[in-house]
């Protein structure tokens, strides 16, 4: 199964720091990829329309933003930057150009753990 997946938090999505999951706002799920990707540009285009900053990471993984919206951590003593991802999964691994196949996301720790209201 492909997913489409929307996160909000303090990372862009490619990441995948352990637990990335707990940012996860919504999942949409397809048998095929080009009724994925249909969708995955669907709301890309929605995301373009509504936040002026965005950046592109590997295949179909992005993540949008707008200034001054952010969070204070009192671990980090800093306001984090909260960004909304948009990301195209196989079976929740990353997808490569080449083969359109799967790749492990890889991640770890993240040094501030402090949790964080969705959007």
């Amino acid at each position: 199964m492909y997913q489409v997946i929307k996160m909000y938090g303090d990372n862009e999505p490619w990441w995948f720091f352990d637990e990335w999951q707990k940012d996860i706002v919504e999942i949409k799920e397809f048998s095929e990829l080009p009724l994925a990707e249909k969708y995955f540009h669907q709301e890309s285009s929605a995301y373009q329309k509504n936040y002026p900053h965005e950046k592109f990471k590997e295949p179909y993984l992005q993540a949008f933003w707008q200034d001054g919206q952010s969070r204070w951590c009192e671990e980090c003593d800093d306001d984090l930057q909260q960004y909304h991802g948009l990301l195209l999964l196989k079976d929740f691994q990353k997808l490569t150009i080449k083969e359109k196949g799967t790749t492990q996301p890889t991640g770890g720790k993240k040094c501030c753990r402090m949790q964080h209201p969705r959007a």
